[in-house]
């Protein structure tokens, strides 16, 4: 028998209340309750039932790295990173002028652990998660590089990693100067007043 919901709980969620009650009471597996996970599968199912492809749940890390692209610059490594199909995080390049580039990173490195930590099998920005941290701190990466078989660690101390998302392109003949726009963080506008500055000088 469910348990009644708490004053409180507005009429429409009583019975998502009580399905939750009653599954930590009752199920023959408790202890593989996850309320984590439930609490997601919850708002995702929620969010589902809109049918609106424009709203979406972020889980709370993934939305403070979300949050910190924005304002084109993070505090990190400084690398482009992917996350092969077989849930190994791959670096693409090391950012010009990064700790990762001055570390020795370079692309195609596995990473495999971070500060001792297994990230294989993690999703990408869970595994980015990691990787980023507070300036001045160091974190310990376990490197394969590519066509080698040997782990090694290196050590990266982070920094704060400008996104440029304003590329200009000029060749000596040209009259013009090629300025593209890669995506659009908080100081693009800035960025592509100063290229286009550069430009006429």
């Amino acid at each position: 028998m469910p348990l009644p919901a708490p004053d409180g709980v507005p009429e429409e969620l009583k019975t998502v209340w009580e399905v939750w009650a009653l599954l930590t009471r009752e199920h023959v597996d408790r202890s593989e309750f996850d309320p984590e996970v439930f609490t997601e599968a919850a708002i995702r199912g929620l969010i589902e039932a809109l049918g609106d492809p424009h709203t979406n749940y972020v889980r709370p890390a993934a939305f403070e790295i979300e949050n910190d692209d924005l304002f084109g610059r993070f505090e990190g490594i400084g690398a482009n990173v992917r996350m092969r199909a077989d849930g190994k995080l791959q670096i693409i390049a090391p950012i010009k002028g990064s700790p990762a580039e001055a570390a020795g990173l370079k692309p195609g490195d596995l990473v495999l652990a971070v500060n001792g930590e297994d990230i294989v099998g993690l999703s990408l920005l869970e595994a980015v998660g990691k990787i980023r941290g507070p300036k001045g701190s160091e974190v310990l990466l376990l490197i394969v590089h590519l066509g080698e078989f040997d782990e090694i660690e290196v050590s990266v101390r982070r920094d704060v990693i400008p996104l440029e998302s304003v590329v200009v392109r000029t060749q000596l003949e040209d009259r013009f100067a090629h300025i593209r726009l890669t995506t659009f963080y908080e100081d693009t506008a800035k960025q592509l007043a100063q290229a286009v500055r550069d430009a006429r000088a």
